[in-house]
């Protein structure tokens, strides 16, 4: 008789173990799902019927963005409980769910398409979502204005969307810095991903610079808490503007290299 063999991620759904093939992605991704007592990170496993799976922990976010966001404010001890956020590219809501859990007042998400939100976050009267590229929003447009700035962007330069964040000059920014999407595209690796270590510092160095000349300084830096989707290590910089000196080099490559 033929084995029935399904995907991991569709299993979890399947036996109740996550509420959707995305989320389940995620938990696969963070390290949370056993099969057969040995953790698995690939989604795409073959599953048969009689293999056990298990999860160690309950997915306790929207989505897996949320893990990516953790371990920075774990980085740079910063605590939003009591604090006005704006998510700029919310996506589905990560970054958003995570701030509110730790405490944050409100958040203000930000994306070009908000229909995508998780219905949670959309039904949740600290949550403010304004349909807009950030690259044109006005400061009449976010209300309260933040203390804190969260960035997570896809197919464009953060410099391009820093530059406008000027308008709260006051406010911490945590921007997610995706190298495939900063580097020269010839530098970019089969797959879309920077394997390279040394390449993508010296993407990061490249950024630094850039932000450094709109007047934002990189206060601290860190590998984000989980991997792109692809497999890229990303990172997050902390920016706040007008400071007279930043992170040197060397706090690049340690992030880099840990």
């Amino acid at each position: 008789m033929k084995r029935v063999v399904h995907r991991l991620d569709t299993t979890l759904v399947a036996r109740g173990l996550a509420p959707s093939r995305e989320k389940a992605r995620a938990l696969v991704m963070a390290g949370e799902v056993l099969v057969n007592g040995e953790r698995c990170d690939k989604a795409h496993r073959g599953i048969g019927e009689n293999d056990c799976v298990e999860v160690r922990e309950r997915y306790p976010y929207v989505s897996r963005g949320a893990y990516k966001l953790e371990r920075a404010l774990q980085e740079f001890q910063l605590d939003p409980a009591g604090k006005n956020v704006m998510d700029v590219g919310v996506s589905n809501g990560g970054f958003t769910d995570l701030m509110l859990q730790r405490g944050a007042l409100h958040v203000v998400g930000v994306d070009v398409n908000v229909d995508q939100v998780d219905w949670k976050l959309r039904q949740d009267p600290r949550v403010t979502l304004i349909k807009c590229n950030a690259r044109y929003l006005e400061p009449n447009q976010v209300e309260p204005p933040p203390d804190i700035i969260t960035m997570d962007l896809s197919f464009i330069s953060v410099t391009k969307v820093v530059e406008r964040m000027s308008a709260w000059p006051g406010a911490v920014i945590l921007c997610l810095i995706k190298p495939q999407f900063e580097a020269e595209r010839h530098r970019v690796h089969k797959g879309g991903v920077i394997r390279d270590a040394a390449e993508r510092q010296q993407v990061l160095i490249n950024v630094k610079t850039r932000l450094e000349a709109i007047n934002w300084r990189v206060t601290g830096v860190c590998p984000a808490g989980v991997k792109g989707r692809r497999g890229n290590q990303e990172y997050f910089f902390r920016l706040e503007y007008g400071k007279a000196t930043g992170v040197d080099v060397t706090i690049i490559s340690d992030a880099v290299t840990t």
